[in-house]
């Protein structure tokens, strides 16, 4: 019997936030649509898990809080855990560089790691911060919306949305570079509190197409805003506010998937190709990151051939042109067979090349590839 609470294009905008991230991950990763993908993950959790404890807050009244909370806690263990903790067992089985840290990513604290260390390693789990999140989101957020009287439930959001915009303005000031000005948890109450927010106005029976309307009305004027701001290099702006703004968009998208967009987009949207990657999408996202410490990806081969035959390393390889050279290199580093026993850290252009005697090639990357978009 299908769920009448199934929305099929809400599936698709999965398959599109995982998309983005990995074209970050594997294309180009100076792309800010790896950090939109997560941020529309946020807001598609956001709004599906509050909707779910909304409607759950009237069996709540009968069958008490509490086994509703511990219900719900139940589900998302079920759902999350077992594809989670079979990649940290296969990712510690083969990759001896990531056991140190295991403790802390079995907790779901991985965000807290790269925070206090300031730096993505190990990079090959670089990507399980926003999961962390997303589990840490799930433990206080129950008890946040269950035990909220209903009245009081939509100025609370506000306030936890307006909350990331003034743990970010503080953050800046003590943190202004490293990790932990996007991977804190705080720093996501705008996208995850706006995807609530969304779910409580569609509760209370005022989500209307007119409401609908202003809201894409706004989102066109939030982009603007954003790419003036981005325009102007207004960096304070762009961090503190930007990201803010950027989740106005998100949250049109969101709710208008929510309702069933029309004609051609709901042909699109409801593609049954791309509504099945949406549904597997957790699965993409958790497993596609670390299956490249062992070998690298077509993908990334051809964006440096495209980015070296762009720059043309070799016409630039003369005196003063070292920037083409160490392209060049990098090229040449992405095709080397790694040494028997080595795992490859990804050449690529721009990044410094180690090349020694005995045919041994590697890239020494500190900071990692993997940046705030993910």
């Amino acid at each position: 019997m299908p769920n009448p609470e199934y929305r099929p294009q809400i599936d698709s905008l999965r398959a599109v936030a995982v998309f983005a991230v990995m074209y970050s991950h594997f294309w180009d990763e100076a792309s800010p649509w790896g950090h939109y993908g997560v941020r529309l993950f946020f807001v598609i959790s956001g709004y599906l898990i509050t909707g779910i404890l909304i409607r759950s807050k009237e069996v709540a009244r009968s069958q008490g809080a509490l086994g509703v909370i511990l219900v719900f806690y139940l589900r998302r263990a079920l759902r999350i855990f077992p594809a989670y903790y079979v990649m940290l067992t296969l990712a510690a089985a083969f990759l001896p560089e990531i056991r140190t840290s295991l403790p802390w990513h079995a907790a779901y604290l991985s965000n807290v790691l790269f925070a206090l260390n300031g730096n993505w390693d190990p990079w090959q789990l670089a990507h399980l911060w926003s999961l962390s999140v997303e589990e840490q989101f799930y433990l206080f957020w129950p008890l946040l919306i269950v035990l909220s009287p209903r009245q009081t439930l939509i100025p609370t959001l506000i306030g936890v949305i307006l909350a990331a915009v003034a743990f970010r303005a503080a953050i800046m000031f003590y943190l202004p570079e490293g990790p932990a000005r996007y991977v804190l948890t705080p720093a996501a109450f705008d996208a995850l509190g706006a995807g609530a927010l969304l779910a409580a106005i569609e509760a209370s029976n005022r989500l209307t197409d007119v409401l609908r309307w202003r809201l894409a009305i706004a989102s066109v004027a939030a982009i603007a805003i954003v790419a003036v701001s981005f325009t102007l290099q207004a960096a304070m702006f762009n961090f503190v506010l930007g990201d803010f703004l950027t989740v106005v968009p998100l949250v049109a998208v969101v709710c208008w998937a929510s309702a069933g967009a029309k004609g051609l987009i709901k042909r699109l949207a409801e593609n049954s190709v791309l509504r099945y990657l949406g549904r597997i999408s957790y699965g993409i996202y958790l497993y596609h990151f670390p299956r490249t410490g062992r070998r690298l990806p077509v993908l990334r081969i051809l964006r440096d051939a495209v980015s070296s035959a762009r720059s043309d390393p070799v016409r630039d390889c003369g005196p003063g042109h070292g920037r083409g050279c160490r392209d060049l290199l990098a090229l040449v580093g992405t095709t080397v067979e790694p040494p028997e026993g080595e795992t490859v850290l990804h050449s690529y252009a721009g990044q410094k090349l180690t090349v020694g005697l005995g045919g041994k090639s590697g890239c020494r990357n500190k900071r990692s590839h993997f940046n705030n978009s993910r």
